[in-house]
């Protein structure tokens, strides 16, 4: 009835086949992504600049032979960094060191996805709603160049705050049980605290990055590869 589904569901008739609607039974997807969000609002003119990361996101079938899947949907984002190198004086050596100051965007969302009864050829449209957690971090990172030592990494802030949304995508029939994907979203994020970048030229590496306090609304774009099971 509908490709995206029928085709895992005929790779695994041997496990649906006379049982009840088990765990067992259902499908399965797993999703990797590369990311692109968009701020906007209030966001958009605080940080003035395009985000770029990568997500994972689980989904499992609420009913054998059904359209709906719920699942689990994270990703991570680097919202600007800066970077210099100095010399220091450590354990009576003369030592030049980086430090690399950045801010990131981590979101894990609860995520109902559906299909609907339509379908394109190999393209399988699909709407979803989520909501979930928003973290917004910033550290820095300090190395000793030219060592074996990993560096020292501080926190230098930390903000929760809570996001919801929903979007578009289609699946992308490739091959058995693989798919492309793609999706646009819209999601909105209640005030956060954040750090933004302003400068590239100051020292410490933190002084280019200046404190905000505004909602976190962002459209997001997505693309990536669906593997069903």
């Amino acid at each position: 009835m509908k490709t995206f589904l029928a085709i895992a569901f005929s790779f695994f008739t041997f496990t649906i086949y006379g049982q009840k609607d088990s765990l067992a039974s259902r499908v399965h997807m797993v999703e990797m992504s590369f990311d692109v969000k968009d701020p906007v609002l209030s966001f958009g003119s605080a940080v003035d600049m395009t985000f770029f990361g990568f997500g994972f996101g689980y989904y499992q079938q609420l009913k054998t032979k059904g359209y709906n899947f719920w699942g689990v949907a994270s990703d991570f984002s680097f919202m600007g960094s800066a970077s210099e190198v100095y010399t220091d004086i450590v354990d009576g050596e003369t030592v030049d060191v980086r430090e690399t100051t950045s801010s990131h965007m981590w979101n894990v969302y609860g995520v109902y996805r559906h299909f609907p009864n339509v379908y394109f050829k190999r393209f399988e449209p699909f709407v979803e709603a989520c909501m979930g957690a928003r973290m917004m971090t910033n550290n820095t990172k300090t190395t000793i160049l030219d060592s074996d030592d990993s560096g020292e990494l501080d926190f230098n802030r930390f903000h929760l705050s809570i996001a919801f949304g929903g979007g578009i995508g289609t699946e992308f029939f490739i091959g058995t049980n693989v798919f492309l994907h793609g999706k646009i979203s819209y999601l909105t994020g209640t005030s956060a605290k954040y750090l933004a970048k302003k400068n590239d030229d100051l020292s410490p590496t933190i002084e280019n990055f200046r404190l905000e306090k505004t909602q976190t609304d962002l459209i997001n774009y997505q693309i990536g590869a669906t593997f069903a099971f």
